[in-house]
C-alpha cells in the first residue's frame, strides 16, 4: 500500500489541519521522531488495521537498509489517548519522508537554449532609399533582384526593375558598380535603360589601376544632342590592340597591345593629338570589340579622363561596338 495518499488524506481532515496549523515543529514531537512514533502506533489498537502498510512505509522510508522489505512491526494494545497522540504528532512527521526537490521536467528546455523569435505580426517593410545597382560576371543586379541578359528581349525585364524605383532614378546621377570580368554588353544595356527612366548621369565604379580614378562619369548616348563631329573615339580591338579616330570617321591610329593588355601609353599619345583637333568637345566615346571584358574598356576610359579631364570629362558608353575608322551612328537603343 503506498504511505503517501493516505497520510495526506489524514493531514487534510478539519481536526489535523486546524491542529498544524497552530502548532509549531519545535514541540514534545520533533519531525523525525513524530514518523518514529506513528509507525508504530498506527498498528495498535484502537487505529483501524488499515493504517498497518502506512507504518511500514513510514518505517521503511527512515531507515530502508535497516528494516527489509518483510519486516512486520508487532501489534500491541494502546490506550485511546496515546492514540489520540498519535494524530496529533502525525502531522509533524509527515515532512521527514517528503522529497524536497521537485521532479524535473525532461522536456523542459534548459535555461541556456536559444530562444525563439517572437511570431512576426506583420509583413517586413520593403527596404527604403535607393537600391544598390550593381553588375558582376553573373549579370545585373538591382537591389536584391537578379536580372539574366542573355536575349535582346531580356532588357525589357531590367527595365521593369528598374522602373520599381524610378524615384531614385529620374533627374539624378546614379551610381553603378562594375565587376572587371563583366561583359561590356551587359554595361550598355544597363545605361541605356537608365536613360529611359530619366537618369542624367551614370556614376560607374570599378576596380581599376592605383593611378587611375576608381569612378568615373558616364553621359547615356539617348541623352545627347548632335555631339560635334570632330569628338573622339577610342576602342579597345578584339587583339587587345587600341585604336583612336574622329566621330565623323577617318583614318584610325591603332597600336599593337602592350605586355599586360592595352598600351595605354602609345594610345594616350593619340588622344592628345585628335583633342587638339577639337576644342568644341569634351566627350570621349569608348567601346570594346567581343569578348573584350568591361575592366579593359574602363581602363581606357580611366587612363584619357587621367590625361586631360577638360578634353575628356565626359564619357559616353557605346551602345554598339564601332569599326575603326568608320563614322559612328548614335542610334537610340541597346545592343
Amino acid at each position: 500500500m503506498n504511505a503517501k495518499p493516505v497520510l495526506t488524506a489524514i493531514m487534510t481532515t478539519p481536526v489535523v489541519t486546524q491542529i498544524s496549523a497552530t502548532s509549531s515543529g519545535d514541540g514534545i514531537f520533533p519531525p523525525r521522531a513524530s514518523v518514529v512514533f506513528a509507525a508504530t502506533m498506527l498498528n495498535l489498537q484502537p487505529a483501524p488495521h488499515c493504517f498497518r502498510p502506512v507504518a511500514i512505509a513510514i518505517r521503511r522510508c527512515l531507515y530502508p537498509g535497516k528494516f527489509a522489505k518483510h519486516w512486520n512491526p508487532p501489534m500491541i494494545r494502546l490506550h485511546p489517548l496515546h492514540a489520540l497522540t498519535l494524530w496529533l504528532a502525525l502531522p509533524f512527521g509527515l515532512v521527514g519522508c517528503d522529497d524536497s526537490t521537485a521532479p524535473k521536467n525532461p522536456f523542459e528546455p534548459s535555461p541556456s537554449a536559444p530562444k525563439n523569435p517572437p511570431p512576426l505580426t506583420e509583413a517586413p517593410k520593403p527596404p527604403q532609399g535607393a537600391p544598390d545597382l550593381a553588375i558582376d560576371t553573373l549579370g545585373p543586379k538591382v537591389g536584391f533582384t537578379r536580372v539574366v541578359l542573355k536575349q535582346p528581349s531580356d532588357a525589357a525585364k531590367l527595365h521593369a526593375e528598374l522602373n520599381l524605383h524610378e524615384q531614385f532614378i529620374k533627374d539624378k546621377e546614379v551610381m553603378l558598380r562594375v565587376d572587371r570580368k563583366s561583359e561590356l554588353n551587359w554595361v550598355a544595356v544597363f545605361i541605356s535603360e537608365l536613360s529611359k527612366l530619366g537618369a542624367s548621369t551614370v556614376l560607374v565604379k570599378t576596380e581599376t589601376r592605383h593611378e587611375f580614378p576608381g569612378q568615373l562619369r558616364f553621359v547615356p548616348q539617348r541623352a545627347l544632342n548632335n555631339p560635334a563631329p570632330c569628338s573622339v573615339v577610342s576602342m579597345v580591338l578584339e587583339d587587345r590592340g587600341t585604336a583612336v579616330w574622329k566621330l565623323s570617321g577617318g583614318v584610325a591610329t591603332k597600336y599593337s597591345k602592350g605586355f599586360a593588355g592595352p598600351d595605354l601609353t602609345m594610345t594616350a599619345d593619340a588622344l592628345k593629338r585628335f583633342a587638339k583637333g577639337c576644342s568644341e568637345s569634351d566627350l570621349l566615346f569608348i567601346s570594346a570589340a567581343q569578348p573584350i571584358e568591361w575592366g579593359l574598356a574602363y581602363d581606357l576610359g580611366a587612363s584619357a579622363y587621367k590625361l586631360d579631364p577638360t578634353h575628356f570629362g565626359r564619357l559616353v558608353l557605346l551602345d554598339e561596338v564601332p569599326t575603326a575608322g568608320r563614322k559612328v551612328e548614335l542610334s537610340s537603343g541597346s545592343r
